[in-house]
């Protein structure tokens, strides 16, 4: 799932933009009404997209909140403007926000924008998993396309990997999701230190091992072959006594 920060000075306005944005299935991990809650809020939250009012009547504009968080990591921008001056958006570009959304606003143009801000945001980082970099880009998750939304997967949710031709089987818990990539162009975007290849089939979570033997591998409840030119790469990644 998509995590959302609104920064919105305006009740009403933040709001209905919340509904809508909840309407559509994405986060709201919090709104902020001035600048000093953006950014504490920022932190608490490590939200993907922070939707941030360009015109925000505090010490600080939206402009100079956005540069304040994107010095603390990179995150996409979504401005929300209504009638600026021209140094205003002279000063909003250099922030390089993906999206901007026009106030009045409606869903349609919440839904382009969040579309629009997560695509621009793949071609400003580096390419990952068929899908979007998270807050913390290639160190803990990354986002795959889930029924036309955008989801966040966490490599430590993630218990194995599974090739399926041209496609990647990605299984979570009890779910499955299927990546449109190969297993060879997942695995090398995931971190080695985590992940392991036992199969020509199969990637596992090293993390996730319950038991090892007999060419076999146990993770929680399920149990799949190791290939023999994959042991002994396997042995090496456990401790045993």
């Amino acid at each position: 799932m998509v995590n959302i920060l609104i920064v919105e000075d305006e009740l009403i306005i933040a709001e209905d933009l919340r509904e809508i944005l909840e309407g559509f299935g994405y986060c709201v991990v919090a709104v902020a009404n001035n600048a000093e809650k953006a950014i504490q809020f920022f932190d608490k939250h490590t939200p993907d997209i922070v939707i941030m009012d360009i015109m925000l009547n505090d010490v600080m504009d939206g402009v100079q909140v956005a540069e304040l968080i994107k010095k603390k990591r990179e995150v996409a921008i979504i401005f929300l403007t209504s009638h600026v001056d021209k140094l205003t958006v002279e000063r909003a570009k250099i922030v390089k926000p993906q999206a901007y959304i026009s106030k009045p606003f409606n869903e349609k143009s919440i839904y382009a924008a969040i579309e629009i801000a997560m695509t621009n945001f793949i071609s400003s980082q580096k390419p990952t998993v068929s899908a979007v970099p998270s807050s913390q880009v290639a160190k803990d998750s990354f986002f795959v396309r889930d029924r036309g939304m955008l989801r966040k997967v966490k490599f430590d949710d993630i218990i194995w990997l599974e090739a399926d031709g041209n496609y990647t089987l990605l299984h979570i818990k009890d779910q499955k999701l299927a990546l449109r990539t190969t297993l060879k162009e997942v695995e090398q975007q995931l971190p080695a230190e985590l992940f392991i290849r036992i199969h020509k089939s199969f990637l596992i979570n090293i993390s996730k091992v319950t038991a090892v033997g007999g060419q076999k591998v146990q993770l929680e409840q399920v149990e799949l072959p190791v290939g023999r030119a994959f042991m002994a790469g396997l042995m090496d990644k456990i401790n045993v006594f």
